[in-house]
């Protein structure tokens, strides 16, 4: 089956489709689809592309030395002023950067902001409480403020049954 996604900011949706061709088989986001709607769509498109995610390699580089991350295992990257560590199930590495970019490049990829410091693969989270976040190898993170929202909407789309 062939899934279209328009992205559209302005005009009509309805020409849109009849243009190419389209039935509402379609997912068409506008400014108006609620921000509910489009992580949801967003998480789904996540899940069906899953199987792929395990080819995705991320590296880092710190002065001659240069190491190599399944972005499967990686549980979280933390930040010290502009010394990172990505932390991972395997192997931890410090390198230089900054947090801000490398959100960016993996918020797609189910990685989510939860504190100035810590960026945390949502796949990794054991528990978590209002106040912190409990990850796969025992680290106990802060849920900041500021993150506070976002987090608790991720982990609400996280869940796929509730037993309780």
């Amino acid at each position: 089956m062939l899934s279209v996604v328009f992205i559209v900011e302005k005009g009509s949706t309805t020409s849109i489709l009849e243009s190419f061709g389209f039935d509402t088989q379609c997912c068409i986001i506008t400014e108006k689809t609620p921000e509910s709607l489009v992580m949801k769509f967003f998480r789904e498109i996540y899940r069906l592309n899953r199987r792929n995610k395990t080819d995705i390699r991320l590296m880092a580089t710190k002065r001659m030395e240069t190491r190599f991350f399944n972005i499967d295992d990686v549980i979280y990257i933390s930040s010290r002023g502009r010394l990172m560590e990505i932390r991972s199930s395997r192997d931890s590495f410090e390198f230089n950067g900054t947090l801000n970019n490398i959100e960016k490049k993996l918020s797609m990829l189910g990685f989510i902001r939860i504190h100035q410091s810590y960026l945390i693969s949502v796949e990794h989270i054991r528990s978590s409480t209002a106040d912190y976040v409990e990850m796969d190898d025992g680290k106990r993170i802060n849920v900041g403020e500021k993150y506070a929202p976002a987090f608790r909407k991720t982990v609400a789309g996280m869940v796929d049954i509730r037993i309780n």
